[in-house]
């Protein structure tokens, strides 16, 4: 590396930088003192941020993306969104669960992790009750599930007559029938 120099720039105005601009050293800043915004945005490809933390001094922290490309969070770890005291979550638009069919097997129904929404139809040559059980890991304590049992013969295990619906929450380590 080269030397150190310590200086303050001030650029007032456009400024292009064609290689990468590094900030070295331990909690380093971009800070935006102006009174509206600050925009990040790429006019080919996309905009990647690597691990982030959102706050907000004001009264609202907002995340957006243009209509043409989706916004997605991803994580190995829980993705949680906790309102502040006595505040609520509010989904606008349609809200997406993970749905799965399928068919009724007199040899059981296994549901794979991360599924909300769960439709089963009958299964050719069923011919009995069948159980339902899940795969994978555990769920945690609080995650909905809603079973539709379309196929002719009711489920054991996690209980659905045939022919009817019911929404699940997972409690202690169990699944409770809710409605």
């Amino acid at each position: 590396a080269g030397a150190i120099v310590t200086i303050t720039l001030d650029v007032n105005g456009a400024a292009d930088v064609s290689g990468t601009l590094t900030l070295s050293g331990n909690s380093q800043s971009l800070i935006h003192t102006g009174s509206t915004g600050l925009t990040m945005y790429s006019t080919g490809g996309y905009v990647s941020i690597e691990d982030v933390s959102f706050t907000s001094g004001g009264s609202s922290a907002t995340l957006e993306t243009s209509s043409s490309r989706d916004f997605m969070l991803s994580s190995g770890r829980n993705i949680e969104l906790t309102p502040g005291s006595a505040k609520a979550i509010v989904l606008s638009g349609n809200v997406v669960s993970s749905f799965l069919t399928v068919a009724g097997s007199d040899s059981g129904v296994t549901i794979p992790d991360g599924k909300t929404t769960v439709v089963i139809s009958a299964g050719a040559g069923q011919s009995t009750a069948f159980t339902l059980s899940f795969a994978g890991s555990a769920p945690v304590n609080g995650q909905l599930l809603f079973i539709r049992n379309n196929c002719g013969f009711a489920s054991t295990g996690i209980a659905v007559p045939a022919g009817s619906g019911a929404l699940f929450v997972y409690s202690g380590g169990s699944w409770t029938r809710f409605i």
